[in-house]
């Protein structure tokens, strides 16, 4: 194979790769995300074997818990009110003999999404509403509620144009894996290039082939470790998560309710 080949076909692959990630970022969907974590604080067997009597609001209560809910747009296409307009509407649902006491929205992307939250009567539902939600625009919500500790709560309903609502996890090391792979992509890569070079035989010829071929190796094995780490990264949590919404959300949610 000359050298002429050699080059073609190296671009080639560029142009290939470069094509399908581009490709790749392009793609427009909406995504309704979220993440919910509870806290309880007080329990039933607590309430029965003490003696104490606990009240919320003057009302008594067994089984005390905080919530807090991330919810955001990881899809690229914008949701608007009019998606909303199903008759299965979004709403956070808590199980049979859970009670709803208070539920606040204590951070949202822009003011113009316009969030509201209500409930209605005799159901066990926080429903939401907005006006629209853009790429990586989300809110956070705190509410307090009685039920079991163990419960199951969950986000349900209809969006259009969304296949399903996604719950997933934090991920606690934010922004992780753009930090690794930058560093990777604008430091390492260039020193292996060089280093590269000089390895390689002494025919400069042989060495400019073989030095391009282990280039594009490396720039072919950083992209498929990068795509495949994000996409794994995916299925159980929340990627690309702005830093604003993030921080609230990770805050102990006890000071939430400060």
């Amino acid at each position: 194979m000359n050298f002429e080949s050699i080059i073609s076909i190296s671009l080639g692959l560029i142009g290939i790769i470069t094509g399908l990630i581009f490709f790749l970022l392009s793609i427009r969907k909406k995504e309704f995300t979220y993440i919910i974590e509870t806290e309880n604080l007080i329990t039933n067997d607590i309430a029965q074997y003490s003696g104490l009597e606990f009240f919320y609001n003057k009302n008594k209560v067994r089984n005390l818990s905080f919530g807090k809910v991330l919810i955001m747009n990881t899809g690229k296409e914008p949701i608007t009110k009019k998606d909303l307009t199903t008759i299965n509407p979004i709403a956070l649902k808590f199980s049979e003999n859970a009670k709803i006491l208070y539920s606040s929205l204590i951070f949202q992307s822009s003011v113009s999404n316009q969030w509201k939250l209500f409930t209605q009567e005799g159901k066990n539902e926080l429903y939401f509403q907005f006006d629209y939600l853009d790429y990586k625009q989300g809110v956070v919500i705190i509410f307090v509620y009685e039920a079991d500790p163990n419960s199951k709560i969950t986000i349900e309903g209809d969006i259009i144009g969304v296949e399903k609502l996604k719950k997933k996890k934090l991920n606690s090391f934010w922004g992780w894996q753009d930090l690794i792979l930058n560093s990777y992509v604008f430091f390492m890569i260039p020193f292996t290039m060089v280093g590269g070079f000089f390895l390689f035989g002494n025919d400069i010829k042989e060495k400019i082939i073989q030095f391009i071929i282990f280039t594009i190796s490396i720039f072919v094995l950083t992209i498929l470790v990068s795509y495949t780490s994000k996409w794994i990264s995916k299925k159980y949590y929340v990627i690309g998560i702005p830093k604003s919404l993030y921080l609230y959300f990770n805050t102990p949610i006890k000071e939430l309710f400060r």
